[in-house]
């Protein structure tokens, strides 16, 4: 186990999962509400058995991670700068993935336009991403929840960047279409939690060179189990 504090000096903890001396290494970015464990133990496992290196991240106020409100990917892409820094100071030479499930995925693709990001990072891998808080968010309001959007987006629009200080509608969109990595995008075509849609935009509008895995069947977070062979094959 180990740890990193944010620009706060909170306590952020990570999972070193270190095979061999390779400098092959996957930092991997679990989903909201959840952990670096429930999110990463499959998926993770993709990457340990084909020879890499592991770093698994709780994000700001989740798992072991400090923190009380949640950073929706567009606070958390800094931390991850910071986790790569923390690989860059100990390791020889690391070439770096990011790995990244829904919300961890989106976090990676707000992060691969900064002009901070060392080129050691050779690509993003993005499963189930969503594009904005605001986009999906108004999407679980109106087909999960039946509420109407209006006042209760803006309602909540306001309230996050007063709480939480950053702006809901902080899209994706304007980062890929500056992306510097190369980009691997996947999403199940039966995803009612981020649908599909989210990640086939994102892909649309990368400018980095790009691909993209829909696995048939697939519901959120869950295309490695669904169709292992295929994800293997192209991650």
């Amino acid at each position: 186990e180990v740890e990193i504090l944010n620009d706060k000096g909170e306590k952020l903890n990570g999972r070193l999962l270190k095979r061999n001396d390779d400098p092959l290494w996957v930092i991997c970015a679990h989903g909201w509400m959840s952990n670096k464990e429930n999110d990463l133990a499959f998926s993770g496992k993709c990457f340990y058995d084909h020879g890499y290196n592991i770093l698994m991240i709780d994000h700001y106020a989740h798992g072991k991670s400090e923190g009380k409100r949640i950073g929706f990917g567009i606070n958390d892409a800094p931390n991850v700068l910071k986790w790569i820094n923390y690989l860059n100071e100990r390791m020889n030479n690391p070439q770096l993935i990011l790995f990244g499930v829904s919300m961890g995925a989106s976090t990676l693709l707000y992060l691969s336009s900064y002009e901070e990001l060392p080129s050691n990072v050779k690509c993003i891998i993005a499963d189930c991403g969503f594009t904005s808080p605001y986009e999906e968010f108004s999407y679980l309001a109106k087909c999960h929840y039946h509420l109407p959007l209006f006042p209760t987006m803006p309602f909540m629009r306001i309230k996050t960047k007063r709480l939480n200080g950053f702006d809901m509608k902080t899209s994706t969109y304007d980062s890929v279409k500056k992306s510097k990595v190369p980009i691997l995008y996947i999403c199940g075509d039966k995803d009612t939690f981020v649908p599909l849609k989210f990640t086939k935009k994102n892909y649309e509008l990368t400018s980095s060179e790009k691909e993209l895995l829909i696995v048939k069947g697939a519901i959120h977070g869950s295309c490695y189990m669904t169709n292992k062979d295929e994800y293997y094959r192209y991650v």
